[in-house]
């Protein structure tokens, strides 16, 4: 059961994965009429990479899926797909 749940996570931020959210996306389409459906991008993360490292652009996408998960309703789906 811990590797199956595991298996649908991005092992950086902690949130769904790309596969998993995308399952979820399609059931909650096909059970309801409106949705609202954001896509967030950071921007300038490859260059945040390339001047402070890799460390500091995982910190970035950490902490920014803590402050989604923190933020949003429970029944929110956030997932990680870059």
């Amino acid at each position: 059961r811990l590797l199956r749940d595991r298996s649908h996570l991005d092992t950086l931020t902690g949130v769904a994965n790309r596969q998993q959210s995308s399952q979820a996306i399609t059931k909650l389409f096909s059970h309801h009429d409106a949705v609202c459906f954001a896509v967030i991008v950071v921007q300038n993360l490859k260059q945040i990479n390339l001047d402070y490292g890799h460390e500091m652009g995982d910190q970035i996408l950490r902490r920014f899926a803590q402050i989604l998960q923190a933020t949003l309703p429970d029944s929110a789906i956030v997932g990680r797909w870059g």
